[in-house]
């Protein structure tokens, strides 16, 4: 580092003094600026704002617009502000129940996005014939009082079913769901429009809450830019290419049915038709070998084998060779073999296919083989452990296994079995040293049986960390065989076990994987966020499982641990019999989760709950 020093000029020879000032003042500043310019890296400089800012809406803002089908916003939507985070590190906010707003800077664009935080949960019940919405509160007991308006019509709750129903309804539009004075919208639409038997919904609503499912808004129409952007760069861009493309497709669509020249994937919609398989009598081949192969084909639609003569074709890179024309053994099946011999001029280590075609060369089913030099060794080596987890205190049990070709016992084979240590993940020393090889030993092989090995504890340092054990087989006349293990061992480890059973969630705390008694603290989450201790005391303990939580939260000391119910199956199967006058269905539902279901006859409901 250099260290610049002014001069200040003196009495005698000031002009030589000031022009020597001037002088240096000019490379300093000159200096300064070029360390300046240096230090900014434009292309890798940030392209968004610090801040993300939230803004709170009123109901009449939300609604207009979850109204749009292209949602835009001007200033005076932005007059409060709740809360705000670093754009670069999003933080879980804890918002009070409304709607917001939330926008930033990326690339001189500001960008806006709209959520709404909402206490209960609103979602449709798809039948295909009724417009049916359920309204569930945080716990997941339905919600009998709530108004429900689909445009202009108020949706009555009906108890036998449990939701708020329209028959046969072909509804879209804008639905407001309110309850306990607060109003959330969502904007629906309809799948069909012909029908109304057949009524779906092409935006199904969450069943997760919106608390932070941030929805995207447009506000700057992307046509005229991107319009502009295809004009200065030569080529089309965003939305002029997807048009373009749309136009190009539909195009060859049309006319691939009156000229098949212009059916690029001709081919591939003539595969498509068929099904089947081909299979070789081996997946790999050496120079001399024969090859075999059997295949089966049928019309996927109907399910017709076919009957039809073949053209058996070999090669690759799209240069094949006609080996023979095939008719087929019975109905469907096909076999061949052919001779890989010097003629067929092939290239070790390459894949070559065999297809099944017409004499168009359209392709009914095909399937690829590897051609390699390759050698069979005559013995091997297989390994096997009691436990890839080994815990302070612990052995750990490997067993090793050699045998020829006729799958005997190796007679005169040794073992070299190296362990090696790879990933530490945690230290419980300030200084602790870790070699690379902790372990070594040679062992003759067994004659009968399994030759066991035995890893002891002692051999580790006090670190948690993955180690590998390599093991070399060496036989009397040089042939060597290598395979490996890994394994994680834990000097110190200390975890929560949750596990659910049928209807019950049951907690442990585990030190070195035994099962303690522990003092914790048991909390839930519902879809909203919302927590609510429900359990203090000792572990282990079971609990019941309400499937409407979102998660169970456990901790103790500085441990802590969330499951979520999303990670285990529901359970729900759904069975059914029938007999010559009637049909019996059965659910079983072990977790006792409460579900909708509705049974038709042709196109009438004849039951439903």
């Amino acid at each position: 580092m250099e260290s610049w020093h002014i001069l200040h000029p003196t009495s005698k020879n000031n002009d030589m003094n000031d022009f020597h000032y001037r002088k240096l003042t000019i490379v300093v500043l000159i200096l300064l600026l070029a360390c300046k310019l240096q230090g900014q890296d434009l292309l890798n400089s940030r392209h968004t704002s610090f801040y993300t800012y939230i803004y709170q809406l009123t109901e009449e803002e939300a609604q207009n617009i979850y109204k749009k089908s292209i949602w835009e916003v001007d200033s005076t939507y932005f007059h409060t502000l709740v809360d705000s985070f670093l754009t670069d590190k999003p933080e879980e906010l804890d918002l009070p129940r409304g709607h917001y707003l939330k926008t930033f800077v990326n690339k001189g664009k500001q960008e806006f996005s709209i959520a709404t935080v909402q206490n209960f949960d609103v979602f449709i019940l798809n039948n295909n014939t009724d417009l049916s919405i359920q309204v569930l509160d945080s716990v997941g007991e339905i919600i009998s009082d709530a108004k429900v308006k689909l445009r202009n019509k108020n949706l009555s709750f009906n108890k036998k079913t449990q939701t708020y129903l329209d028959r046969k309804s072909n509804r879209r539009g804008l639905l407001r769901v309110t309850h306990q004075g607060f109003t959330v919208y969502y904007n629906m639409d309809r799948q069909y429009n012909n029908t109304k038997l057949k009524i779906g919904l092409n935006k199904i609503l969450y069943r997760t809450p919106l608390k932070y499912a941030w929805i995207p808004v447009n506000y700057v129409i992307q046509l005229p830019i991107d319009g502009v952007k295809s004009i200065r760069r030569g080529y089309a861009q965003g939305v002029i290419y997807r048009t373009r493309n749309f136009f190009k497709r539909t195009y060859e669509k049309i006319a691939c049915i009156f000229d098949e020249y212009h059916c690029d994937d001709n081919n591939n919609r003539f595969s498509k038709k068929y099904t089947g398989y081909l299979v070789f009598n081996k997946p790999k081949y050496q120079p001399g070998d024969t090859v075999k192969f059997k295949a089966y084909i049928l019309k996927k639609k109907t399910g017709k084998p076919l009957n039809k003569e073949v053209n058996v074709n070999f090669g690759r890179w799209g240069k094949d060779i006609e080996l023979t024309k095939l008719s087929p053994y019975r109905n469907g099946g096909y076999e061949y073999q052919f001779y890989l011999h010097d003629s067929l001029k092939l290239e070790l280590d390459s894949r070559y296919k065999i297809s099944l075609t017409k004499s168009d060369y359209k392709e009914y089913i095909s399937e690829y083989f590897i051609y390699e030099d390759y050698e069979l060794s005559k013995n091997k080596l297989t390994l096997r452990l009691e436990n890839s987890t080994q815990y302070k205190g612990q052995d750990i049990k490997l067993f090793a296994k050699g045998t020829d070709e006729n799958d005997l016992n190796l007679m005169d084979a040794r073992l070299e079995i190296t362990v090696k240590a790879k990933k530490v993940e945690k230290y419980f020393k300030e200084k602790v040293f870790v070699p690379d090889t902790l372990y070594t030993l040679e062992k003759r092989l067994d004659t009968t049986g399994e030759t066991e090995i035995v890893l002891s504890d002692s051999l580790f340092p006090p670190v948690n960390f993955d180690y590998k054990v390599l093991v070399k087989m060496l036989t009397s006349d040089n042939e060597l065989e290598v395979e490996e293990k890994s394994i994680t061992y834990f000097f110190e480890k200390k975890e929560f076990d949750v596990k659910v059973e049928k209807d019950s969630i049951t907690f442990e705390y585990l030190v070195n994987g035994e099962s303690i008694n522990k003092q914790v603290s048991i909390a839930t989450s519902d879809n909203f966020g919302n927590k609510t201790n429900i359990y203090a005391g000792n572990v282990p303990a079971k609990l019941q499982v309400n499937p409407y939580y979102h998660a169970y939260i456990i901790e103790a000391d500085s441990l802590k641990e969330t499951f979520r119910l999303a990670s285990t199956s529901p359970l729900i199967q759904c069975f059914s019999e029938r007999t010559a006058d009637s049909i019996f269905i059965v659910v079983e539902n072990p977790r006792n989760i409460h579900f909708t279901y509705n049974i038709y006859r042709r196109n009438l409901a004849i039951h439903s709950p």
